[in-house]
């Protein structure tokens, strides 16, 4: 007879098939345990993915085949790539809706396909709490069990307990999951901002905590130019999830409090933040306010990710910013800027004032996230040129930082979404979300997998 195995909990939806062959797996009893404990290592290809080269089928993103740079991430893997890290994410909604699909991933369980959440009030109560599985046998089905050469059982075993258990997509995907404290505060944070943190916002204009991102009907935009100023504030603020990365390292007895709780990612004292920032000018005056006050905000952190959305030219009075005026009037009345050219001197500016952040904290990686684009707008090619500017000002950067040598690993990296998602972005390719700026839950997905891929590729991941 065959010899096949199939496990299932409580009548749950989730079901492991064992890999069927004629023999069970030899195992040598002399192997160690520890090495199945921990996920495969990704195959680090020395480059980034060229987001530019990411195709789509439908809803689903894949690589050409000749380029062997691609490969996705285990949700243990991408669990193992933040583990050590304190997260802050800072962005208009869209970034809002990719915190909550993230914390989700950070939350799941793979060894038992649980997950650590406390649902949301409206959360579907149909979903079990938790919702009890078993991991999926993910590997097997893409030809790894076979025993090829060099391919030993126990590196087989290692794959199949780690393959992702299925995590339902209302985890990802449900309304109280990616809207979290959009109309109203549903779930209180207690981190507040220092006073001298200032952001101004132009009068007649619904600031930041009022206002998500753009509906189907936004002409009736207000022109006013004068500001009130208004503080920037966290919009969601949680402890860093440890989801399925079990078990801990082993402490020595006498370790003290704070460094147990770092070695021990069961009781983890790191953080996972949101700030909601919608325009350019916000982000700018944030990181003029880090520069000035000892980055009393981001040196609670290790990963910070930021970059701006589509309201720079679909809300674009909504964004207008002090420095505009400034540059239009220095330049003359022959040569003084005009939009769009005011965004893109405000665009370089921010970048410069970031890797002046960089290097003054070189414990903080941070990632510049490029825009994604608005169903329909007319100035597409403007949010196109910030993001073609801003990946080359940090290529540019990375290269000098190397030339006076301080090693291959910078800490100001970009990932480079609106490549990603261009090609699905306008009209019926439009892989859309529940409005015109959002888009649907497998562009977070791959988002993460990108920023999973920049830490592993640049040496991140220990």
């Amino acid at each position: 007879h065959s010899w096949s195995t199939a496990i299932a909990i409580d009548d749950s939806r989730r079901l492991t098939e064992v890999v069927r062959s004629a023999q069970p797996p030899r195992v040598r009893p002399q192997i160690p345990l520890r090495p199945w404990l921990d996920p495969p290592a990704p195959k680090i290809t020395g480059q980034v993915w060229n987001a530019s080269n990411i195709q789509w089928v439908g809803n689903s993103f894949h690589f050409p085949q000749h380029d062997h740079s691609f490969q996705l991430y285990t949700p243990h893997q991408i669990q193992k790539a933040f583990r050590k890290h304190s997260i802050l994410l800072q962005g208009d909604s869209t970034v809002r809706r990719l915190y909550g699909s993230f914390h989700s991933i950070l939350s799941h369980d793979v060894w038992t396909g649980s997950t650590s959440i406390d649902f949301p009030k409206g959360f579907p109560s149909q979903v079990p709490h938790p919702p009890f599985g078993i991991p999926a046998s993910y590997f097997a089905r893409r030809g790894l069990d076979s025993q090829a050469p060099g391919f030993s059982p126990a590196t087989l075993l290692s794959l199949l307990i780690h393959s992702p258990a299925p995590i339902d997509p209302r985890l990802l995907e449900h309304r109280t999951i990616v809207d979290v404290n959009k109309d109203f505060y549903t779930e209180p944070c207690d981190r507040q901002f220092p006073r001298s943190y200032i952001m101004r916002t132009p009068s007649g204009i619904q600031t930041s905590d009022n206002i998500d991102g753009l509906g189907e009907n936004d002409s009736h935009i207000n022109t006013a130019t004068t500001f009130k100023s208004s503080q920037f504030e966290y919009k969601v603020c949680r402890l860093l999830p440890t989801g399925g990365w079990l078990p801990p390292t082993s402490i020595p007895k006498g370790t003290p409090n704070l460094q147990r709780q770092q070695l021990n990612p069961t009781r983890s004292p790191l953080l996972y933040d949101y700030i909601n920032t919608n325009c350019l000018g916000h982000i700018h005056d944030f990181v003029t306010h880090e520069l000035s006050y000892q980055q009393s905000i981001t040196r609670q952190y290790s990963l910070y990710v930021v970059g701006p959305g589509v309201w720079e030219t679909v809300k674009q009075s909504a964004c207008h910013h002090p420095l505009f005026e400034t540059l239009q009037s220095s330049h003359g009345q022959k040569n003084h800027l005009v939009w769009p050219d005011t965004v893109y001197q405000l665009l370089q500016e921010a970048l410069e004032k970031l890797s002046m952040l960089a290097e003054q904290s070189p414990e903080l990686l941070i990632v510049w996230r490029t825009s994604g684009y608005y169903d329909g707008d007319t100035e597409s090619h403007v949010i196109k040129e910030m993001n073609i500017q801003a990946l080359q000002f940090i290529r540019d950067w990375n290269s000098k930082h190397r030339r006076r040598g301080n090693g291959s690993r910078g800490n100001f990296l970009c990932m480079d979404f609106g490549a990603a998602v261009e090609r699905i972005s306008h009209g019926r390719k439009r892989l859309r979300g529940d409005m015109q700026a959002h888009y649907g839950l497998e562009v977070r997905i791959l988002q993460v997998q990108m920023l999973t891929n920049l830490l592993y590729e640049h040496g991140y991941v220990s």
